[in-house]
């Protein structure tokens, strides 16, 4: 019995995308931390775990700040998606009115 072939994935544009940003966050942080000549002279690979985690966590650090900007920004269209979701449950589920008054009292 012969294996068939295996097909090659299609990438994804908005992935690689996304795979880019991160690395160049990375590069950025480790400059910013003065890392640079550790790589060049070791590699990526051969940077030690402390400095693997100081990188990790300015990106989540980065992260979290951007996140935390893009929802201070979007505040009033976040109350909208609430009361949108809410009555999206009203037309799937007309008794889902009815259950939450008893949750009122």
């Amino acid at each position: 019995m012969t294996k068939k072939p295996k097909k090659k994935k299609e990438k994804d544009p908005e992935k690689e995308k996304e795979k880019n940003k991160m690395k160049n966050m990375k590069e950025e942080i480790a400059i910013e931390l003065g890392l640079e000549e550790e790589i060049a002279e070791r590699g990526w690979a051969n940077l030690t775990s402390r400095e693997t985690g100081k990188i990790g966590g300015y990106i989540s650090k980065k992260l979290r700040e951007k996140k935390k900007s893009n929802t201070q920004k979007s505040g009033v269209r976040n109350q909208n998606n609430k009361n949108s979701f809410v009555q999206g449950l009203v037309e799937e589920c007309p008794y889902y009115l009815f259950l939450t008054k008893d949750l009122d009292r």
